[in-house]
């Protein structure tokens, strides 16, 4: 009986689904309703951190890096800017996501331009509009180096600051055209980077030890021109290599190829594929750059050193880590490492940001003090080299330490006097009695600080100098 009532059911059914409309199954049947759906593998995945976060993070970093150009804080600080948001970036390389199309972010296309009318227009004219953007720069600086002189403009030496802001946005537009363009796309793509090739081989040979034209001066822990004259080559080419420390001039050149590297890396993760081996590449060249900070130490500067240094392990931890975590975590484990690094690399550009800030604030300093040299002397004169001198620790030291800091101070103390010297420009009755007090309560402990009476004789010799010019003028 149950299989002859399974059969009417089934012939009901089918009569049914052949008849009109208004024909029904006068069988009771149980209705069910099924709804489904599925996930778009194309969807974006949701940002493990606020996309707000990053974006300041990112424009910060782009911010910091173009301030960085005006401050020339270094070399070193311009790349791990410009390199920070490629990290970022590569962190959130999805295989289930679509390939990034459409208008480049400023960072990567600053004149965003667009050049025809392919998928790749944007590519082409970043290429185009970045190595115009340099061009235009180097023209400005040639035109300043003319008429203040190669040494003062720091020229051609002050270019590698642009060249460091651009270099790695240009390589990814530049290796996208090679990879996707038509013949003539590919064309300008490999132009760009065998002119950046070109350009890096070029630094090389200036920082080469064959052709090298400076030393360290181990005293003044300085570049200085080789041989005892002044022949103005770190002047010109300082920007390459002042704040690098001895034997540690051909840095320059592992900034220029990181960078390099970091946006070849970037034009394949805008495919959003195979991401898992771009990460392992990823890791291994943010590794490297880590440990070459680390282990050889470039800076000049310990503390710049210890800063550079965290932020480069730090980047390199993180994109190592989400590197391990693609390929043995499950997808849910992977979004949670990925919220962790994401979020370090957002720290690091706003670490950053911040410290261009400080820089920014210390270089407006120094042009105040290039403006007004003399009221920055006179400040200078009464309060940094009083306090000096009237410091224990000068008075305790020992013989050579002890000639050193008064030779300091009385370039210090006398720059004022120097300068000063005419009806307009005179130093303050206060700032003089400031001297001449220092002068009076100077008291030698010991035979150590005797040393310091020839220098105080001497102020006090210019400073009658400078009162017989100043009543003459009266």
């Amino acid at each position: 009986m149950r299989g002859i009532f399974l059969l009417l059911c089934a012939a009901c059914m089918s009569t049914n689904s052949l008849a009109g409309p208004e024909q029904h199954c006068k069988v009771p049947m149980a209705k069910i309703f099924i709804s489904g759906g599925f996930k778009d593998p194309f969807a974006p995945s949701p940002s493990p951190i606020p996309i707000v976060f990053k974006k300041i993070g990112d424009n910060g970093a782009a911010v910091s890096s173009g301030v960085s150009l005006f401050t020339a804080v270094g070399p070193t600080q311009i790349g791990q800017n410009s390199r920070s948001g490629a990290a970022l970036e590569l962190l959130g390389c999805d295989n289930n996501t679509e390939p990034e199309e459409g208008q480049l972010s400023w960072q990567d296309n600053p004149l965003q331009l667009s050049i025809g009318n392919s998928s790749l227009q944007y590519h082409v004219g970043a290429v185009v509009g970045n190595w115009a953007l340099f061009v235009g720069v180097a023209g400005i600086c040639k035109g300043v180096a003319l008429k203040l002189g190669y040494d003062k403009a720091g020229f051609p030496g002050s270019l590698i600051l642009p060249t460091l802001f651009l270099i790695a946005p240009t390589t990814t537009s530049s290796v996208t055209l090679i990879r996707d363009g038509s013949p003539g796309q590919q064309a300008i793509g490999g132009v760009s980077i065998a002119v950046s090739l070109l350009a890096t081989g070029s630094i090389g040979a200036v920082v080469h030890p064959k052709y090298f034209k400076g030393q360290w001066d181990v005293q003044e822990q300085e570049w200085v021109d080789l041989g005892k004259i002044k022949t103005g080559y770190v002047d010109r080419y300082g920007y390459l290599f002042e704040t690098y420390g001895q034997g540690r001039q051909w840095y320059i050149l592992v900034e220029l190829l990181t960078s390099m590297a970091v946006g070849g890396l970037k034009s394949y993760q805008i495919l959003q594929q195979n991401c898992e081996a771009l990460l392992g590449i990823g890791a291994g060249v943010y590794d490297a750059y880590a440990i070459s900070q680390i282990a050889l130490r470039p800076s000049s500067n310990h503390h710049l050193q210890l800063c550079y240094s965290a932020i480069a392990a730090a980047q390199a931890v993180a994109v190592s880590t989400q590197a391990i975590a693609v390929q043995a975590a499950s997808e849910e484990m992977q979004e949670k490492v990925r919220t962790v690094t994401e979020s370090v690399i957002v720290v690091t550009e706003y670490l950053l940001m911040i410290k261009t800030l400080y820089d920014m604030g210390r270089r407006i300093q120094s042009w105040y003090e290039r403006l007004y040299p003399k009221a920055a002397a006179v400040h200078c004169a009464t309060h940094g080299s009083l306090a000096t001198l009237r410091s224990p620790s000068i008075q305790s030291s020992n013989s050579h330490q002890s000639d050193l800091s008064q030779t300091e101070m009385a370039e210090r103390l006398l720059l004022p006097v120097r300068e000063l010297n005419t009806p307009t420009d005179r130093l303050s009755d206060h700032s003089i009695a400031s001297i001449e007090s220092m002068v009076a309560d100077f008291e030698p402990q010991d035979d150590s600080s005797k040393s310091g009476l020839g220098f105080l004789e001497m102020i006090e010799d210019a400073l009658e100098a400078y009162k017989e010019s100043k009543d003459k003028h009266e």
